[in-house]
């Protein structure tokens, strides 16, 4: 079923309407930074928001930049991490700073196709990167807004 630009704007401003009134703050919502969105898409995944927050706080602090979370100490980093569990975000976030480095000249892509070709990166979450970093328009939907 496709909806007409009407019904989309309606139902647009009926979402806005509703993160108005029952969003929830978190700091990866107050930047359009790549490395933070990304940072917070791997932590998000299978883990609640209100738990990753203080983890996502001290990662990005002790490393604020793709170079620093490549550089990283496996142990500290996976220390930092623990918290959460899924301890494999650990390896998977040294993996895509070092390939972001050396394929992308230290950048976040700004494309589905390459966002996809990262490690522990598939759909939704190249998604939600090009949407919250890039304000592409992409739709990011998971099985909680489903």
């Amino acid at each position: 079923m496709k909806l007409s630009e009407k019904d989309l704007r309606k139902l647009r401003n009926i979402v806005i309407e509703w993160f108005l009134v029952n969003g929830r703050d978190f700091p990866w919502r107050k930047t359009s930074d790549p490395y933070l969105i990304l940072v917070a898409e791997i932590l998000l995944h299978r883990t609640s928001a209100n738990k990753v927050t203080p983890v996502y706080m001290s990662l990005v602090s002790r490393y604020p930049n793709l170079r620093s979370l490549a550089a990283a100490d496996e142990e500290d980093l996976r220390v930092t991490i623990k918290p959460l569990g899924f301890l494999f975000r650990t390896s998977k976030l040294r993996q895509i700073a070092a390939i972001l480095i050396e394929k992308f000249d230290g950048r976040v892509p700004d494309s589905l196709t390459d966002l996809k070709l990262l490690p522990g990166i598939g759909d939704y979450t190249a998604r939600a990167i090009l949407c919250f970093a890039y304000g592409l328009p992409f739709a990011v939907v998971d099985r909680n807004i489903v």
